[in-house]
């Protein structure tokens, strides 16, 4: 079974850095909240400031992964990426209602394409906290996760798990931002797929 789904994802924010900053700024706001569109997202939540994001998806038989979750490929690999402030609160590994609603839509979405393969559960958190804290939490995570997905699988006994915490040391964004942190809070669900050359 081929499951693959390629991403490109565009995204863009104002920045004070670019050389036409001003002439930028001038035309579409300090914030980009000048800009109006399907592709106009607010940057953070609760902010004025607008970001630009475009995902080009390329395979539309597997446009339909499941919602809220970042899916991208390299090599034989897929990943879902799901968000902590989907799954969790503030430094606890106790799943949140949604996230147990994504993990639902992960466990009914692989069963629907019929993936019976390796399944990769893997936890991470951002450099903040010591290894004293981010170690336990990011095994605790990924484990709480792994046994939901689990009770959501009609027969997850045709699957092999494996389960790990990998705190702070893979990294997706810089953790100098409070936006790169929240990124790196995540819990990674890797799957095995066939490559272009397969």
């Amino acid at each position: 079974m081929n499951i693959l789904k390629k991403l490109i994802r565009i995204h863009t924010e104002a920045s004070s850095g670019h050389p036409r900053r001003r002439v930028i700024q001038k035309i579409y706001g300090e914030k980009f909240e000048h800009l109006i569109g399907d592709i106009v997202k607010p940057a953070h939540e609760g902010s004025t400031e607008q970001m630009i994001e475009l995902i080009l998806s390329f395979h539309s038989e597997y446009e339909d992964t499941p919602a809220n979750v970042d899916v991208t490929v390299g090599g034989d690999e897929m990943k879902l990426i799901l968000s902590d402030k989907i799954l969790f609160d503030f430094s606890n590994s106790d799943i949140r209602k949604d996230g147990e609603a994504v993990i639902q839509d992960v466990a009914e979405w692989l069963e629907k394409e019929e993936y019976n393969g390796l399944i990769k559960v893997y936890g991470h958190t951002d450099s903040v906290d010591g290894d004293d804290i981010n170690q336990p939490l990011s095994e605790d995570r990924a484990e709480n996760v792994h046994s939901m997905l689990q009770t959501y699988l009609n027969h997850p006994e045709v699957y092999e798990f494996e389960v790990k915490g990998f705190e702070k040391y893979e990294p997706i964004a810089i953790n100098d931002t409070e936006e790169g942190r929240e990124r790196n809070h995540r819990v990674e669900i890797l799957l095995q797929v066939e490559s272009d050359t397969d």
